[in-house]
């Protein structure tokens, strides 16, 4: 994992992320492809995108590479907003708890979060299209947009405390 963002140095997170990668990476593409799938196969309807889905039905054929940066993202996104800096709430042993607490963490919010995303049609079928698009034009188009839509709710920007408006003003 790379640093993202100024004091991203939480190697282990960034360790466990890393290695939690080939478990919970195919989620961002099976999580929105089978939504997709089934809700198509459910009001009986086959279109292109259902039909290039269904070589993919099992996740031994997910190419999980394009999916590894989004997965950074979130994790970079994660490590911004849940980092304790070595921290535990007390009591924990060692880092061995530290290192299972996050893997857990990172585990459970990671897949509310592909859930969330997976329940935004525009942007699950945008992940489904970077997949199944590999290597083409609207395979990396398709990675540019959600990009923006990373970039956007999942901003690695702390919010700044509100300055009253009447701050500056004279009375």
């Amino acid at each position: 994992m790379i640093s993202c963002y100024p004091g991203d140095n939480n190697t282990i997170i960034k360790e466990i992320q890393a290695e939690m990668f080939p478990h919970l990476g195919d989620l961002l593409f099976s999580v929105p492809a089978w939504r997709y799938y089934e809700a198509a196969r459910f009001i009986g309807v086959r279109t292109e995108l259902f039909e290039k889905i269904l070589p993919f039905r099992s996740t031994e054929g997910i190419p999980l590479h394009t999916l590894w940066e989004p997965y950074q993202y979130l994790a970079a996104w994660y490590r911004r907003f849940h980092d304790d800096f070595g921290q535990l709430p007390l009591p924990f042993d060692s880092t061995t708890e530290y290192k299972t607490y996050h893997r857990d963490e990172w585990c459970r919010i990671f897949r509310q979060e592909v859930e969330k995303i997976s329940e935004q049609g525009d942007v699950a079928r945008l992940l489904i299209r970077m997949v199944i698009n590999e290597g083409t034009e609207d395979g990396a188009s398709a990675w540019q947009e959600v990009k923006i839509f990373l970039q956007s709710a999942y901003s690695l920007e702390k919010e700044q405390p509100l300055v009253p408006d009447n701050v500056d003003e004279e009375e």
